[in-house]
């Protein structure tokens, strides 16, 4: 029956790429874009046979964790769907909501695990639990990503179809840690799809609520998975914004925004180590 149901929801899925205007506005060809797909739905698979049978020697074991706690979320969902959406912004901490950055003892430092989990319970319900079938689920969300990065590559180097092709989709280490159950695909979609508003907001001087929505979606997806990239990405947006608006030299533009980042980020921090220094705490090193 699981062999039917994943042969069942591949074709589904791989139809459904053909059709997403998204992927087909990329000027890849309907065989080109299934390929695509079946190619990551592939190394998922992989990946999470590498958690099986590598796990620990490969420091993989991650990936079945989640599959394995997200039962227990699907089970939630359909008993006490309103527990299921609530739950996930309940703080045990005494801190309460405090510690954005914090490593331990944050609730912002257990969102990304937790809404992962949420995620893959959602997958569980149509998979009836099957690991593999999610990874088909996952490969056509996460799929997005590296679409809107290779319409951003191929419109801008006109001319090289074939090395942004392979570039984007081809490399080893990107295929695999991007394809496998692992919130690296979503952090991904996040990043690219931020890349691919502003490059053609800027480009065709056009702001639609398609546009904002990817924004909007897309720096949700970094705050909740990864939020300290919200961080890493504001200097380079900005410094990209400048450097269009007044055609300033980008060596010139970058060199000097990365500067006032890096002082004001160290200023900041010099301030609240004072600040806690003063008041009598210890500073954890």
């Amino acid at each position: 029956m699981e062999h039917l149901l994943f042969a069942g929801y591949l074709i589904l899925f791989a139809w459904l790429v053909t059709k997403v205007r998204f992927f087909t506005r990329s000027g890849l060809a309907a065989a080109q874009l299934v390929s695509l797909f079946l190619l990551k739905v592939m190394v998922g698979i992989f990946y999470g046979w590498i958690g099986v049978y590598y796990g620990n020697m490969a420091q993989m074991v991650d990936t079945w964790m989640f599959h394995y706690q997200s039962l227990a979320e699907s089970k939630l969902l359909l008993a006490h769907p309103t527990q299921y959406l609530t739950d996930l912004f309940e703080s045990n901490y005494n801190t309460g909501y405090s510690g954005f950055l914090g490593a331990e003892n944050s609730w912002w430092n257990n969102l990304d695990v937790n809404a992962f989990l949420k995620l893959m319970g959602i997958f569980n319900i149509a998979s009836f639990g099957h690991y593999y079938i999610d990874v088909i689920f996952y490969t056509f969300i996460t799929l997005f990503g590296p679409i809107a990065l290779y319409r951003v590559l191929n419109d801008y180097f006109t001319g090289k179809r074939i090395a942004v092709l392979l570039a984007v989709f081809f490399i080893p280490s990107f295929i695999y840690w991007c394809s496998g159950l692992h919130k690296e695909g979503l952090l991904f979609n996040g990043i690219a799809l931020i890349i691919y508003t502003f490059y053609f907001g800027w480009k065709e001087h056009k702001v639609t609520w398609k546009r904002i929505a990817a924004v909007v979606i897309s720096v949700l997806t970094l705050l909740v998975f990864r939020n300290y990239m919200i961080m890493v990405m504001l200097p380079a947006l900005v410094a990209w914004a400048v450097a269009r608006k007044l055609r300033w030299k980008p060596i010139i533009t970058f060199s000097v925004m990365y500067s006032f980042f890096i002082v004001l980020f160290f200023t900041d921090s010099c301030t609240i180590k004072a600040g806690s220094a003063g008041s009598g705490r210890k500073i954890r090193p």
